[in-house]
Protein backbone atom coordinates (compact mmCIF):
# COMPACT_ATOMS: atom_id res chain seq x y z
CA UNK A 1 0.00 0.00 0.00
CA UNK A 2 1.00 3.74 -0.68
CA UNK A 3 -1.00 5.66 1.97
CA UNK A 4 0.28 9.29 2.74
CA UNK A 5 3.46 10.48 1.22
CA UNK A 6 3.33 8.30 -2.00
CA UNK A 7 -0.26 7.62 -2.89
CA UNK A 8 -1.12 5.07 -5.48
CA UNK A 9 -2.68 7.77 -7.54
CA UNK A 10 0.66 9.12 -8.30
CA UNK A 11 2.00 6.17 -10.00
CA UNK A 12 0.69 5.64 -13.41
CA UNK A 13 3.94 4.31 -14.52
CA UNK A 14 6.86 4.21 -12.07
CA UNK A 15 9.50 3.15 -14.56
CA UNK A 16 8.96 6.72 -16.15
CA UNK A 17 10.78 9.54 -14.31
CA UNK A 18 9.32 12.31 -17.03
CA UNK A 19 8.19 15.38 -15.09
CA UNK A 20 4.56 14.95 -17.05
CA UNK A 21 3.94 11.26 -16.00
CA UNK A 22 3.97 12.52 -12.17
CA UNK A 23 2.48 16.22 -13.06
CA UNK A 24 -0.56 15.17 -14.80
CA UNK A 25 -1.51 12.66 -11.91
CA UNK A 26 -1.46 15.26 -9.28
CA UNK A 27 -5.02 16.77 -8.13
CA UNK A 28 -5.37 20.41 -8.31
CA UNK A 29 -7.71 21.68 -5.90
CA UNK A 30 -9.45 25.04 -5.38
CA UNK A 31 -9.30 26.86 -2.64
CA UNK A 32 -12.72 25.97 -1.14
CA UNK A 33 -12.00 22.17 -2.11
CA UNK A 34 -8.22 22.53 -0.05
CA UNK A 35 -10.40 24.01 2.73
CA UNK A 36 -13.00 20.99 3.33
CA UNK A 37 -10.06 18.17 2.64
CA UNK A 38 -8.02 20.25 5.66
CA UNK A 39 -11.08 20.64 7.95
CA UNK A 40 -11.99 16.73 7.55
CA UNK A 41 -7.89 15.90 7.98
CA UNK A 42 -7.86 18.10 11.21
CA UNK A 43 -11.59 16.82 12.66
CA UNK A 44 -9.80 13.69 12.07
CA UNK A 45 -7.07 14.00 13.70
CA UNK A 46 -8.65 16.27 17.16
CA UNK A 47 -10.83 12.52 17.38
CA UNK A 48 -8.14 10.53 16.93
CA UNK A 49 -5.55 12.06 19.42
CA UNK A 50 -8.23 12.35 21.81
CA UNK A 51 -9.96 8.94 21.43
CA UNK A 52 -7.10 7.02 21.90
CA UNK A 53 -5.49 8.85 24.89
CA UNK A 54 -8.82 8.27 26.22
CA UNK A 55 -8.12 4.16 25.54
CA UNK A 56 -4.69 4.33 26.82
CA UNK A 57 -5.48 6.17 29.86
CA UNK A 58 -8.73 4.06 30.52
CA UNK A 59 -6.01 1.10 30.89
CA UNK A 60 -3.50 2.90 32.53
CA UNK A 61 -6.13 3.90 35.54
CA UNK A 62 -7.61 0.63 35.84
CA UNK A 63 -7.04 0.21 39.15
CA UNK A 64 -9.17 -3.16 39.70
CA UNK A 65 -7.69 -4.97 37.04
CA UNK A 66 -10.81 -5.54 35.07
CA UNK A 67 -9.04 -4.31 31.41
CA UNK A 68 -5.51 -5.13 31.88
CA UNK A 69 -6.34 -8.90 32.51
CA UNK A 70 -8.60 -9.85 29.55
CA UNK A 71 -7.06 -10.14 26.01
CA UNK A 72 -9.48 -8.17 24.11
CA UNK A 73 -8.87 -4.83 25.94
CA UNK A 74 -4.99 -5.37 25.99
CA UNK A 75 -4.95 -5.60 21.65
CA UNK A 76 -7.78 -2.68 21.71
CA UNK A 77 -5.00 -0.57 23.64
CA UNK A 78 -2.16 -1.53 21.59
CA UNK A 79 -4.73 -0.59 18.31
CA UNK A 80 -4.46 2.97 20.29
CA UNK A 81 -1.49 2.97 20.26
CA UNK A 82 -0.77 2.22 16.54
CA UNK A 83 -3.70 4.59 15.59
CA UNK A 84 -2.13 7.45 17.50
CA UNK A 85 1.32 7.14 16.23
CA UNK A 86 -0.29 6.68 12.51
CA UNK A 87 -2.64 10.36 13.40
CA UNK A 88 0.33 11.79 14.50
CA UNK A 89 2.56 10.98 11.78
CA UNK A 90 0.07 10.36 8.66
CA UNK A 91 -2.58 13.05 9.09
CA UNK A 92 -0.46 16.67 9.45
CA UNK A 93 1.73 15.28 6.54
CA UNK A 94 -1.72 14.31 4.36
CA UNK A 95 -2.87 18.39 5.71
CA UNK A 96 0.53 19.82 3.81
CA UNK A 97 -0.01 17.58 1.14
CA UNK A 98 -3.32 19.07 0.56
CA UNK A 99 -2.22 22.70 0.98
CA UNK A 100 0.58 21.90 -1.66
CA UNK A 101 -0.77 19.89 -3.78
CA UNK A 102 1.61 16.81 -3.32
CA UNK A 103 5.15 18.28 -3.13
CA UNK A 104 7.47 17.88 -0.17
CA UNK A 105 8.10 20.77 1.70
CA UNK A 106 11.25 20.08 3.37
CA UNK A 107 14.84 18.97 1.27
CA UNK A 108 17.59 17.80 2.93
CA UNK A 109 18.72 15.42 5.35
CA UNK A 110 15.89 16.11 7.60
CA UNK A 111 12.97 16.17 5.02
CA UNK A 112 14.65 12.91 3.60
CA UNK A 113 14.27 11.03 7.13
CA UNK A 114 10.84 12.36 7.56
CA UNK A 115 9.99 10.92 3.76
CA UNK A 116 11.42 7.79 5.22
CA UNK A 117 9.79 7.83 8.75
CA UNK A 118 5.95 8.82 7.48
CA UNK A 119 5.85 5.96 4.85
CA UNK A 120 6.97 3.10 7.44
CA UNK A 121 4.87 4.55 10.41
CA UNK A 122 2.09 4.88 7.91
CA UNK A 123 2.45 1.49 6.47
CA UNK A 124 3.76 -0.19 10.19
CA UNK A 125 0.66 0.93 11.23
CA UNK A 126 -1.79 -0.22 9.12
CA UNK A 127 -0.05 -3.83 9.50
CA UNK A 128 -0.32 -4.29 12.91
CA UNK A 129 -4.28 -2.54 13.01
CA UNK A 130 -4.78 -5.78 10.31
CA UNK A 131 -3.01 -8.01 12.38
CA UNK A 132 -4.50 -7.31 15.80
CA UNK A 133 -7.74 -7.55 14.07
CA UNK A 134 -7.13 -11.15 13.16
CA UNK A 135 -5.68 -11.90 17.13
CA UNK A 136 -9.38 -10.66 18.15
CA UNK A 137 -11.22 -12.60 15.78
CA UNK A 138 -9.43 -15.59 17.13
CA UNK A 139 -9.99 -15.13 19.99
CA UNK A 140 -13.30 -14.30 20.45
CA UNK A 141 -13.63 -17.79 18.44
CA UNK A 142 -11.75 -19.55 21.10
CA UNK A 143 -13.65 -17.42 24.21
CA UNK A 144 -17.19 -18.72 22.61
CA UNK A 145 -16.16 -22.40 21.61
CA UNK A 146 -13.68 -23.26 24.62
CA UNK A 147 -14.91 -20.45 27.68
CA UNK A 148 -12.88 -22.90 30.19
CA UNK A 149 -9.03 -23.22 28.78
CA UNK A 150 -7.84 -19.69 29.27
CA UNK A 151 -7.19 -18.10 32.65
CA UNK A 152 -6.65 -14.18 32.80
CA UNK A 153 -3.04 -14.76 33.51
CA UNK A 154 -2.54 -16.53 30.18
CA UNK A 155 -4.98 -14.04 28.21
CA UNK A 156 -1.97 -11.39 29.77
CA UNK A 157 0.92 -13.67 28.20
CA UNK A 158 -0.86 -14.31 25.34
CA UNK A 159 -1.60 -10.62 24.54
CA UNK A 160 1.99 -9.70 25.10
CA UNK A 161 3.47 -12.49 22.97
CA UNK A 162 0.46 -11.07 20.16
CA UNK A 163 1.90 -8.13 20.91
CA UNK A 164 5.36 -8.42 20.21
CA UNK A 165 5.19 -11.03 17.30
CA UNK A 166 2.82 -8.61 15.44
CA UNK A 167 4.80 -5.10 16.28
CA UNK A 168 7.75 -6.90 15.40
CA UNK A 169 6.67 -8.51 12.15
CA UNK A 170 5.45 -5.33 10.87
CA UNK A 171 8.47 -3.43 11.55
CA UNK A 172 10.58 -6.11 9.87
CA UNK A 173 8.13 -6.62 6.55
CA UNK A 174 8.36 -2.96 6.17
CA UNK A 175 11.94 -1.75 6.95
CA UNK A 176 12.92 -1.95 3.23
CA UNK A 177 10.73 1.54 2.90
CA UNK A 178 13.21 2.92 5.15
CA UNK A 179 16.09 2.04 2.46
CA UNK A 180 14.30 3.08 -0.77
CA UNK A 181 12.06 5.95 0.55
CA UNK A 182 13.80 8.88 -1.14
CA UNK A 183 13.48 12.63 -2.52
CA UNK A 184 12.42 12.82 -6.16
CA UNK A 185 13.39 16.35 -7.15
CA UNK A 186 11.95 17.88 -10.52
CA UNK A 187 13.57 20.63 -12.28
CA UNK A 188 10.90 22.01 -14.71
CA UNK A 189 9.05 23.78 -12.37
CA UNK A 190 11.53 22.86 -9.44
CA UNK A 191 9.51 20.57 -7.54
CA UNK A 192 10.26 17.84 -4.82
CA UNK A 193 8.21 14.80 -3.64
CA UNK A 194 8.45 12.13 -1.40
CA UNK A 195 8.34 8.58 -3.20
CA UNK A 196 9.29 4.70 -2.22
CA UNK A 197 8.16 3.14 -5.44
CA UNK A 198 10.00 5.10 -7.87
CA UNK A 199 12.99 4.19 -5.98
CA UNK A 200 12.22 0.51 -5.39
CA UNK A 201 12.16 -1.44 -8.76
CA UNK A 202 10.58 -4.92 -7.28
CA UNK A 203 7.50 -3.03 -5.23
CA UNK A 204 5.00 -5.04 -7.10
CA UNK A 205 6.16 -8.37 -5.89
CA UNK A 206 6.60 -6.93 -2.15
CA UNK A 207 3.33 -4.89 -1.71
CA UNK A 208 1.26 -7.99 -3.90
CA UNK A 209 2.65 -10.57 -0.97
CA UNK A 210 0.91 -7.69 1.16
CA UNK A 211 -2.26 -7.96 -0.34
CA UNK A 212 -2.64 -11.39 -0.79
CA UNK A 213 -1.67 -11.37 3.23
CA UNK A 214 -4.38 -9.01 3.64
CA UNK A 215 -7.39 -11.21 1.73
CA UNK A 216 -6.35 -13.70 3.47
CA UNK A 217 -6.93 -11.98 6.89
CA UNK A 218 -10.23 -10.90 5.56
CA UNK A 219 -11.06 -14.70 4.48
CA UNK A 220 -10.24 -16.05 8.06
CA UNK A 221 -11.98 -13.07 10.31
CA UNK A 222 -14.78 -14.12 7.93
CA UNK A 223 -14.56 -17.85 8.83
CA UNK A 224 -13.64 -17.55 12.56
CA UNK A 225 -17.25 -15.14 12.86
CA UNK A 226 -19.26 -17.04 10.53
CA UNK A 227 -18.74 -19.89 13.74
CA UNK A 228 -19.34 -17.78 15.90
CA UNK A 229 -22.85 -16.20 14.93
CA UNK A 230 -23.70 -20.28 14.18
CA UNK A 231 -22.28 -20.64 17.91
CA UNK A 232 -24.55 -17.99 19.51
CA UNK A 233 -27.36 -18.54 17.06
CA UNK A 234 -27.50 -22.17 16.98
CA UNK A 235 -25.70 -23.61 20.30
CA UNK A 236 -28.63 -24.99 23.11
CA UNK A 237 -25.74 -24.31 26.03
CA UNK A 238 -25.12 -20.95 25.14
CA UNK A 239 -28.73 -20.50 25.21
CA UNK A 240 -29.20 -22.15 28.50
CA UNK A 241 -26.44 -19.82 29.82
CA UNK A 242 -28.61 -16.97 29.27
CA UNK A 243 -28.50 -15.75 32.61
CA UNK A 244 -25.49 -16.14 32.95
CA UNK A 245 -23.14 -12.50 33.79
CA UNK A 246 -20.29 -14.61 31.82
CA UNK A 247 -22.19 -15.49 28.81
CA UNK A 248 -23.77 -12.14 28.50
CA UNK A 249 -19.81 -10.48 28.52
CA UNK A 250 -18.65 -13.10 26.16
CA UNK A 251 -21.82 -11.74 23.63
CA UNK A 252 -21.54 -8.37 24.54
CA UNK A 253 -16.90 -8.67 23.74
CA UNK A 254 -17.41 -10.47 21.06
CA UNK A 255 -20.15 -7.98 19.54
CA UNK A 256 -17.66 -4.79 20.28
CA UNK A 257 -14.85 -6.91 18.33
CA UNK A 258 -17.31 -7.70 15.60
CA UNK A 259 -18.09 -4.26 14.83
CA UNK A 260 -14.10 -2.85 15.38
CA UNK A 261 -13.30 -5.88 12.21
CA UNK A 262 -16.36 -4.10 10.39
CA UNK A 263 -15.36 -0.78 10.89
CA UNK A 264 -11.71 -1.87 10.23
CA UNK A 265 -12.79 -3.25 6.56
CA UNK A 266 -15.38 -0.49 5.72
CA UNK A 267 -12.37 2.25 6.28
CA UNK A 268 -9.76 0.14 4.12
CA UNK A 269 -11.43 -2.03 1.70
CA UNK A 270 -11.94 1.03 -0.88
CA UNK A 271 -8.42 2.30 -0.74
CA UNK A 272 -6.81 -1.67 -1.09
CA UNK A 273 -9.48 -2.26 -4.14
CA UNK A 274 -8.50 1.57 -5.60
CA UNK A 275 -4.64 0.73 -5.19
CA UNK A 276 -4.92 -2.63 -7.26
CA UNK A 277 -6.74 -0.78 -9.95
CA UNK A 278 -4.65 2.09 -10.32
CA UNK A 279 -1.45 0.43 -9.68
CA UNK A 280 -1.77 -2.77 -10.98
CA UNK A 281 -4.09 -2.24 -13.85
CA UNK A 282 -3.98 1.62 -14.16
CA UNK A 283 -7.94 2.01 -14.48
CA UNK A 284 -10.45 3.75 -12.24
CA UNK A 285 -7.64 6.52 -10.93
CA UNK A 286 -10.63 9.41 -10.41
CA UNK A 287 -9.47 11.98 -8.14
CA UNK A 288 -12.41 12.18 -5.91
CA UNK A 289 -12.26 8.58 -5.20
CA UNK A 290 -8.61 8.27 -4.37
CA UNK A 291 -9.12 11.31 -1.97
CA UNK A 292 -12.42 9.85 -0.07
CA UNK A 293 -10.38 5.98 -0.15
CA UNK A 294 -7.15 7.59 1.54
CA UNK A 295 -9.04 9.46 3.99
CA UNK A 296 -11.29 6.62 5.46
CA UNK A 297 -8.13 4.96 5.61
CA UNK A 298 -7.27 7.66 8.11
CA UNK A 299 -10.22 8.56 9.41
CA UNK A 300 -10.50 4.83 11.05
CA UNK A 301 -8.02 5.52 13.43
CA UNK A 302 -10.68 7.96 14.91
CA UNK A 303 -13.17 5.14 15.31
CA UNK A 304 -12.42 2.39 17.70
CA UNK A 305 -12.43 4.55 21.04
CA UNK A 306 -16.21 5.80 19.64
CA UNK A 307 -17.33 1.61 19.31
CA UNK A 308 -15.55 1.31 22.93
CA UNK A 309 -17.68 4.00 24.86
CA UNK A 310 -20.69 2.44 23.09
CA UNK A 311 -20.26 -1.45 23.88
CA UNK A 312 -17.82 -1.19 26.78
CA UNK A 313 -18.95 -0.51 30.36
CA UNK A 314 -15.65 -0.09 31.65
CA UNK A 315 -15.06 2.41 29.01
CA UNK A 316 -17.58 4.29 30.05
CA UNK A 317 -16.89 4.23 33.83
CA UNK A 318 -13.55 5.93 32.96
CA UNK A 319 -14.73 8.30 30.63
CA UNK A 320 -16.70 9.18 33.71
CA UNK A 321 -14.04 8.66 36.31
CA UNK A 322 -12.37 11.65 33.80
CA UNK A 323 -14.97 13.82 33.51
CA UNK A 324 -15.61 13.74 36.85
CA UNK A 325 -11.87 14.61 38.18
CA UNK A 326 -11.45 16.72 35.30
CA UNK A 327 -14.44 19.00 36.68
CA UNK A 328 -12.87 18.34 40.35
CA UNK A 329 -9.86 19.65 39.18
CA UNK A 330 -11.33 23.19 37.86
CA UNK A 331 -13.28 23.24 40.90
CA UNK A 332 -10.60 23.34 43.03
CA UNK A 333 -8.90 25.68 40.82
CA UNK A 334 -11.64 28.61 40.79
CA UNK A 335 -11.61 27.87 44.81
CA UNK A 336 -7.71 29.23 45.21
CA UNK A 337 -8.67 32.00 42.83
CA UNK A 338 -11.57 33.44 44.79
CA UNK A 339 -9.57 33.14 47.86
CA UNK A 340 -6.83 35.03 46.33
Amino acid sequence: MENGSDSYFTHKNDSLGSNETILDALPYDSRTSKGFKVLAYVLVLVASVMGNLFVIYAIKRDYRGKLRRRFTYLMITSIAVSDLLMAVVSVPERITRVLSADEWMLAGSLGLVLCKVVNFVEKVSITVSALHVTALATHRFMAIFYPRRTSKSQNCRLAAICMSMVWLFGSLYWSPVLYYGGLLSLPNPPRLYCKVRYFYTHWRFSYLAFLILLLGILVVVLVLYAAIWFKLSCSKTLRDESISIAAEMRRKTTAMVAVIVASFYCCFLPYWIGWILCSYQHVFCNHIFTFISIYLTHASVAVNPIICLIFSRHYRDALRELLTSSSSSQAVIRQKRTKL
